[in-house]
């Protein structure tokens, strides 16, 4: 029996073993691609529970078929066609005998049609950052990794694809995506502040993520650091933006440090901005934020009218209060 895991079970296999070796000796996401076997979905009640638990899973697994005769959809399984152009193409990872996974970049386009548009851009930014997000219930650690994907590799995947359904999806998601995220409130900081104002994001182009900024060896010694990486970072411009979360940026010690980066950044001549939690889900806020960004980098940020500001709201409503 080969089981093929994709769409959200794909997701959730990578979130979690991305890292792990399976067969003792190769970690999943160094292992090469395949294409999958051909028979389809044969799997008990009591073999999805097993499964599920071993690996982590929730329910109900998604499986892949080759044809829709093959397809089955019960409490414990929902069954998808594989597209022929990607049964045809080694995109499929074996993990151990008789259980494959979609890779990354296919397991993207298989949910495409499924998320809204923020969301795709979120779960991008997240396999092409440095996280992933534990989907387990009850758990909200991080897991760090390297990236599974990058923006390059995954145009070409999408070339290689012409016609696919959800290819349009995933390219338009693409094309607003940052590499180097290494967390949610990151990849939704650089959302909203720069995605395009046609989901009722600000659209301040020209950022990057967690770039090194090396401090001047005569500074080093009095801010205790060689370097600095902003979440968010404006070359032109010389603007930084950072996420200050309640976990890391609490204390009378993180908040002296807090406060010796931002003077160390001032003397390079970089204006630093703080984001608290409250403030990255306040669109005002947001777009005073993007406004003095703009100035700054000689942007252009100018939303105006009732249709942007419906936009927006759904931006922010589609980014948080769906969680």
């Amino acid at each position: 029996m080969n089981i093929i895991l994709t769409h959200g079970s794909a997701l959730e296999f990578w979130r979690l073993h991305s890292q792990e070796c399976f067969d003792g000796y190769r970690r999943l996401r160094h292992t090469p691609y395949m294409r999958p076997p051909c028979d389809g979905p044969s799997i008990s009640e009591s073999e999805a529970l097993q499964l599920a638990n071993i690996y982590g899973l929730s329910l109900p697994l998604h499986v892949a078929a080759h044809t829709a005769t093959r397809k089955r959809e019960v409490s414990w399984l929902k069954t998808h066609v594989l597209d022929k152009q990607a049964v045809s193409m080694p995109l499929f990872v074996r993990v151990t005998s008789g259980l494959w996974v979609s890779c990354p970049a296919l397991t993207v386009l298989q949910m495409a049609t499924s998320l809204c548009r923020p969301r795709l851009e979120r779960l991008l930014y997240e396999l092409c950052g440095t996280f992933s997000v534990d989907p387990r219930p009850g758990r909200h650690a991080l897991i760090t990794r390297p990236p599974l994907l990058d923006i390059e590799s995954c145009y070409s995947f999408l070339d290689s694809l012409p016609g696919v359904r959800g290819t349009r999806l995933f390219r338009a998601a693409l094309a607003e995506t940052i590499e180097g995220s290494a967390s949610p409130p990151e990849s939704e900081m650089a959302i909203i502040l720069g995605s395009s104002s046609s989901i009722g994001a600000c659209h301040v182009e020209g950022a990057v993520m967690n770039k090194r900024i090396d401090l001047p060896s005569f500074l080093q010694p009095v801010f205790e650091a060689a370097f600095f990486k902003p979440d968010l970072y404006w070359e032109k411009g010389r603007v930084a933006v950072e996420y200050d979360s309640n976990a890391y940026h609490c204390g009378e010690e993180k908040i002296r440090q807090d406060g010796r980066r931002a003077d160390a950044l001032r003397q390079m001549g970089i204006t630093l901005y703080s984001v608290h939690p409250w403030e990255l889900r306040d669109r005002h806020f947001m777009n005073a934020l993007a406004r003095r960004i703009a100035r700054r980098t000689g942007s252009r940020f100018r939303p105006r009218g009732k249709r942007f500001d419906e936009l927006q709201t759904r931006l922010f409503r589609e980014l948080f209060e769906m969680d």
